[in-house]
């Protein structure tokens, strides 16, 4: 029975010839089309969790009002980590770090431009990197050390053992090359190909140590022993910039990492959506299709 209904729909197709392949080639498009919006969306979900501690892991931003409008960015203050890891309990760690920034780093005669970050030791507690060579543990304590992405280190050393190699930033100074770690992922909101101490920045640039509450110039990362907690602490946290320096209006809150790339717009100091409205509109596409 199978085998003549078969027979029969293929004698249909094909008295059809130019029907069928419309028919076929239209949903072979949608559910092609179908499939793509979905991987993208999945993808686009996918960022900032491939760490251990997304979950209890947020960004500080500043909340700043100027002429009556409220201005949100993930811009705060040197002094504000130590603040936070000292002084409140429910964070396990904090750490600053500057925005990536390309500069030249060169090993003999190879010199390359790429991005590079300055961090806090603890950095790499709450963004657990994978770590291929070298010191995992405290890559960050000496002043004058290094972390290479993979890529980087192929590209100084070809297949040397980097360890140990003294490298040079703007052609200036030298760096101990402590570890290396594997590429980062696409789908990572804070990238770099190489990164240095807090304390280096502090040396190179004198004016970081000299700045007061009101001076926004890098990006904190907390992590707190569980996510209920958060609430709690933003409410904790909302004033701490007028409790240290008074008369500043700027108010601070935690913004979790998982949510920093979709939900990445804000209006009168809250979360306003983001990059997460289009997903919703192809997900419906998708369905729709």
């Amino acid at each position: 029975m199978f085998k003549l209904n078969f027979k029969i729909a293929l004698r249909n197709l094909w008295k059809n010839k130019g029907f069928s392949l419309i028919n076929i080639g239209g949903l072979a498009i949608g559910l092609a089309s179908c499939m793509l919006l979905l991987l993208y969306v999945s993808y686009e979900f996918s960022f900032d969790k491939q760490y251990e501690n997304y979950k209890t892991t947020y960004v500080a931003h500043t909340n700043m009002t100027a002429n009556g409008k409220v201005h949100t960015w993930a811009w705060t203050p040197g002094l504000l980590a130590p603040e936070l890891k000292a002084k409140y309990s429910a964070v396990v760690n904090a750490a600053r770090s500057s925005y990536p920034f390309e500069q030249l780093i060169s090993y003999d005669d190879k010199k390359i431009k790429n991005k590079g970050l300055f961090a806090d030791p603890e950095f790499i507690k709450i963004l657990d990197y994978k770590f291929l060579s070298g010191n995992a543990i405290s890559p960050l304590n000496n002043i004058n050390s290094v972390i290479l992405t993979q890529s980087l280190s192929h590209k100084l050393f070809g297949n040397q053992n980097p360890l140990g190699k003294i490298v040079k930033l703007d052609n200036e100074g030298g760096l101990k090359v402590e570890a290396v770690i594997a590429d980062l992922p696409e789908n990572t909101s804070i990238k770099f190909d190489y990164l240095m101490p807090w304390k280096l920045n502090e040396q190179r640039q004198k004016w970081i140590k000299e700045q007061g509450w009101g001076s926004n110039f890098c990006l904190t990362i907390v992590q707190l022993q569980n996510s209920s907690l958060l609430d709690q602490v933003n409410a904790a946290v909302k004033g701490i910039y007028q409790r240290n320096q008074k008369g500043l209006l700027n108010e601070l809150f935690l913004h979790p990492l998982s949510r920093l790339h979709l939900y990445n717009e804000f209006e009168n100091g809250k979360s306003a959506g983001g990059k997460i409205d289009q997903l919703r509109i192809f997900f419906m596409l998708a369905i729709c299709i």
